[in-house]
């Protein structure tokens, strides 16, 4: 007897645990979580963080270069031998010497006049930096629209389980009856064997249910960036979202303004501006200026001398002008002439497709929309007469084919349903999108 129990309680735990492991997710949780793990949003980020730190780097273009530098040397000179030099005979010497030498120095150098160059550097590095973070807002639109698709998808295919299930037990229970009207004669051979063959494809059906439902948890794993083999429970339903009341001019506004693939384009456009600006500076002299200190000694002791001392200072301007440059800055406007002109046609073509997608996307929730009344009212229609036709074939009163057709009608029903709801959480989804919003 103890023995059972321990057996029993062992089962329990090991149960017990299993469920333990079942996370329940919610779609809040599953953007959250996809937040800080998707590897694209993350590699989005990087190339954000990495515009940020060329914006950086080109403004420090437009500061002065200040260096500092301290240098120290040795010298250990040996005996020497005598040698002749003319006439003159040179003695050599046994001696020897070491010598070291200390310096300290101070360097400036500041650019005042380029053509214009780092100053147009740093304006096209700035609208880099501005259209990397639209499109880093654009990744994050994205991963969060693929996460509601795919967690919509996922319910979708649960929802799709539950309707193969009931049509499962429904099969089962006709198969009973078919067997029991045959038992009492009422019935023929032919009606048992027809609602053996459909429960059967019915459970074939089930089968793939289940596997379509399990494959969309891993999709769903793996859009969020966890192990695609832990085990989640959707703590969510499928229901119609929100009405957006929002007419197409209103959302083709909206779109103009936050979509971030549109206002990376007039980012990028704005760069290739400041890009012909740049190229256009090689066509001027530059000016410079530098400026330094400088304290030498071979007594590093002495360094408190260094203005009174052994001491230098630099100071000097320098006027550069190519007078031919093999065609560097004539290459160099042409091409930033090119770019600006690409950014152009990138930006008019973004705005159509922009506005394409809104107005796809405007149709799709009108239809989906349209789509879910109408089978709403389909799937009542068709529960009621699978209802109807099952009590006449109880009684006698119509054919096993009758109720078949009314079962599969049924079956139908319950999935268009599934399918527009879904089509419609979707199609919200994707206009949220197309007009720039989360």
């Amino acid at each position: 007897m103890k023995r059972i129990v321990l057996i029993g309680f062992c089962l329990l735990v090991v149960a017990a645990a299993a469920w333990a492991q079942v996370k329940p997710l919610t779609l809040n949780d599953a953007l959250s979580t996809a937040l800080v793990k998707n590897f694209g949003y993350r590699i989005a980020e990087g190339n954000w963080d990495i515009a940020k730190a060329e914006k950086t780097g080109a403004a420090g273009a437009l500061l002065p270069f200040v260096s500092v530098g301290l240098s120290y040397g040795w010298t250990k000179r040996g005996p020497s031998s005598s040698f002749t030099q003319g006439l003159i005979v040179v003695p050599g010497s046994n001696q020897t010497t070491t010598t070291a030498n200390y310096s300290l120095g101070l360097d400036v150098r500041q650019n005042l006049f380029d053509g214009g160059a780092a100053f147009s550097g740093y304006k096209a590095a700035a609208a880099s930096e501005a259209a990397s973070r639209e499109n880093f807002r654009g990744a994050r639109q994205k991963l969060i629209f693929d996460v509601r698709s795919s967690y919509f998808s996922a319910l979708k295919a649960k929802r799709l389980l539950e309707v193969q299930e009931d049509v499962v037990k429904r099969g089962e229970e006709q198969l009973k009856i078919a067997q029991a009207r045959y038992d009492l004669g009422s019935a023929s051979l032919s009606d048992v064997l027809k609602a053996r063959v459909s429960f059967a494809n019915d459970q074939l059906t089930l089968i793939s249910a289940e596997n379509s439902y399990q494959v969309s948890l891993a999709n769903l794993n793996s859009i969020i960036g966890e192990n695609v083999n832990d085990s989640i429970e959707l703590a969510d339903t499928l229901v119609p979202p929100a009405e957006l009341n929002l007419g197409f001019e209103e959302a083709m506004s909206k779109a103009e303004k936050n979509h971030p693939d549109l206002l990376a384009a007039q980012e990028n456009m704005k760069a290739a501006d400041w890009g012909v600006q740049a190229g256009r500076a090689g066509l001027y002299p530059s000016l410079s200026l530098n400026a330094g200190y400088g304290w030498n000694n071979r007594d590093f002791s002495r360094v408190t001398s260094l203005f009174d001392r052994d001491y230098q200072w630099r100071f000097g301007f320098s006027i550069d002008y190519n007078i031919f440059d093999r065609f560097s800055a004539y290459q160099s406007i042409k091409s930033s002439q090119a770019r600006h002109s690409n950014a152009r046609e990138t930006y008019l073509q973004s705005k159509s497709r922009v506005a394409l997608e809104v107005k796809q996307a405007f149709l799709d929730l009108a239809q989906a929309k349209q789509k879910l009344e109408v089978t709403n009212q389909q799937s009542e229609s068709a529960e009621e007469d699978l209802n109807i036709v099952q009590e006449k074939y109880n009684l006698g009163a119509a054919t096993i084919l009758e109720l078949l057709d009314a079962q599969v009608s049924y079956k139908q029903a319950k999935s268009d349903q599934v399918q527009a709801l879904f089509d419609y959480n979707l199609a919200a989804a994707r206009l949220k999108k197309s007009i720039g919003e989360e």
